[in-house]
């Protein structure tokens, strides 16, 4: 699909590119793309919907859409993944939230309670994942399934959260 969307691009008419991106990552995603592809095909016209995975998903294996921008890969015979980047998380958490003052200790971190943001429904994330390779484990007490969601809960809360850092950046959260 990507390489039919490219060769209609690269036709000297005007073309439209259908992009749907999860809502997580379309605030940060959607400029950064449309500028590259802008870069590459001037005369490019994108039309971008920002959809749930499942529906991202179906958009895809429909055509209703060329391309798709989604945090999670999407296995699927008949979709191709294709890695674009790689970030880093960020422990966040409120300014004057009691842990804030001194270093975050592996300790402290795991006795907090924690936000999980799972944009596919799962009950752990990442952080779990690597937490349990230490023989560790967090106290998860609210799951949400945006990360913009998250930071507002966060700062208003006693709750840690890990957040990309790109979307700290793109939001002022830094």
């Amino acid at each position: 699909k990507v390489r039919d969307a490219s060769r209609e691009l690269a036709q000297p008419s005007q073309a439209t590119l259908r992009l749907v991106c999860s809502a997580s990552l379309a605030p940060y995603m959607v400029s950064r793309t449309v500028a590259q592809l802008y870069e590459r095909f001037p005369r490019l016209q994108c039309r971008v919907q920002v959809v749930a995975p499942d529906i991202l998903n179906q958009q895809l294996l429909d055509r209703a859409s060329h391309l798709g921008i989604a945090l999670a890969p999407h296995d699927h015979p008949n979709l191709e993944t294709v890695k674009g980047y790689q970030c880093g998380l960020a422990c966040v958490m409120r300014r004057d939230h009691p842990l804030a003052s001194d270093e975050l200790t592996l300790d402290a971190y795991c006795a907090a309670h924690h936000l999980l943001v799972s944009v596919s429904g799962r009950p752990f994330g990442h952080v779990d994942e690597g937490l349990a390779a230490l023989g560790r484990t967090r106290h998860i007490v609210l799951t949400v399934n945006q990360f913009f969601t998250a930071g507002i809960v966060v700062a208003n809360s006693d709750l840690l959260t890990a957040l990309p850092r790109h979307f700290l950046a793109s939001t002022g959260m830094a």
